[in-house]
């Protein structure tokens, strides 16, 4: 019997409906109480989907590289959506946006490099302490 839902299918819908959440924060030009309600449960049942395709995944033994790759694409895609939608209606700091996305983008090229090197059997372990010193400033 052939699965009908797969984790990916989720993480690609979670992708796809990214769009409607940042049109519902500006929508009536983001003052609208209603829609602010709206985007708000868009994101939310957004993020909820994030949870069950990975627990969906290992349930069903259906983790693959495609998840492995796309998952952390979407959740950094509704994290910065919403983050940067925020910042352009002036509900949320642009510094605490730019850290943040700097952080994530660093991360992401590092572990890009890391499977580059991996797969070109190059050293790993370039620049360990500078990224984590980023880590941890950009949480502290």
């Amino acid at each position: 019997m052939k699965k009908f839902l797969s984790p990916n299918a989720i993480t690609v819908a979670r992708i796809v409906l990214i769009p409607f959440g940042v049109y519902a924060i500006f929508k009536n030009g983001g003052d609208d109480s209603t829609w602010q309600i709206i985007a708000w449960c868009i994101y939310f049942v957004l993020g909820l989907s994030d949870m069950l395709d990975g627990h969906l995944a290992r349930a069903t033994n259906q983790v693959s590289e495609l998840g492995k790759f796309l998952d952390p694409v979407a959740d950094k895609a509704l994290i910065g959506s919403a983050m940067i939608s925020l910042s352009i209606l002036g509900r949320f700091p642009w510094w605490i946006t730019a850290v943040i996305l700097a952080r994530e983008i660093g991360i992401s090229s590092d572990q890009a490099r890391s499977h580059s090197c991996k797969s070109w059997g190059q050293d790993q372990e370039r620049f360990p302490k500078l990224w984590s010193w980023l880590l941890y400033a950009s949480n502290a």
